[in-house]
């Protein structure tokens, strides 16, 4: 009887040995955050990938006082069939567009998301799949009336075809540094991406828009996606409730000692 129950033990545990990978592969981790696309499906639309590789985990801070969101957004490049809006360039012809919106997971000050770089294949309309994403934030006090379309800026451009040796300074900025410029605008994962965003004073308003982010910009605004591309830091500021500390200074000699 004693054997029986011990043999009938090794046999449960062999069971739950073999059943491990299966569970392990269950259980899979699912990208972070919460996808929205258009409720109106088209037969043109870009096709789910059922294999995506490219995972960009984009996080960082944000004071509680802003909401956020990322838009991604594709283009097709076929002008064949409905791939196309073949009505004239005043009635809204030319290439159809096509985007979803990705909201972060929050708890407190920080937040996390996931952007499949991947997520969709160009389809028999070509889409052009870029791995960009733009950032639309708006001040939870936000009132009836508000014009708060310039607080969309891209924080994500898509870089993995750029030439890294291209010149990014013009004849005419004599007091350009292409150093400077690179570790700014580049891919460099130790300098984080600032959204600073504020309310415009109604004397000072260009429109009718109420509230701006980054518009006179001195800092990094946008990350360049690489393909080895696998974390950006993208820190949001409020600058009608909080200070922003201050940055590194970033200069020739500094970048020189790090070469």
């Amino acid at each position: 009887m004693e054997h029986a129950v011990i043999g009938a033990a090794r046999g449960l545990a062999l069971a739950a040995l073999l059943t491990l990978p299966m569970l392990a592969a269950c259980q899979s981790t699912e990208p972070l955050g919460r996808i929205v696309t258009p409720s109106k499906v088209q037969p043109s639309d870009p096709p789910l990938n059922p294999n995506p590789t490219h995972i960009v985990r984009l996080h960082g801070r944000a004071p509680e006082t802003l909401d956020f969101r990322f838009r991604i957004g594709f283009a097709t490049t076929s002008r064949e069939g409905d791939c196309y809006n073949h009505a004239g360039f005043w009635e809204g012809g030319g290439e159809k567009t096509w985007g979803y919106v990705l909201y972060p997971v929050r708890k407190g000050e920080h937040w996390e998301v996931d952007l499949v770089i991947d997520r969709y294949l160009p389809g028999r309309c070509g889409w052009n799949i870029r791995g960009s994403a733009m950032i639309l934030v708006e001040p939870l006090d936000a009132q009836e009336g508000d014009s708060l379309g310039a607080g969309a800026r891209m924080v994500v451009a898509d870089a993995r075809d750029v030439d890294d040796a291209a010149p990014r300074c013009r004849p005419e900025q004599p007091r350009c540094s292409e150093k400077r410029s690179r570790r700014l605008s580049n891919s460099d994962d130790s300098i984080p991406v600032q959204v600073r965003c504020k309310r415009v004073a109604p004397e000072k308003r260009i429109g009718q828009t109420s509230f701006i982010c980054n518009q006179f910009p001195e800092h990094k605004t946008a990350h360049m996606l690489k393909a080895h591309t696998q974390s950006v830091r993208i820190d949001l500021y409020d600058l009608d409730h909080e200070d922003v500390p201050d940055e590194p200074v970033i200069n020739d000699d500094k970048e020189a000692s790090h070469e």
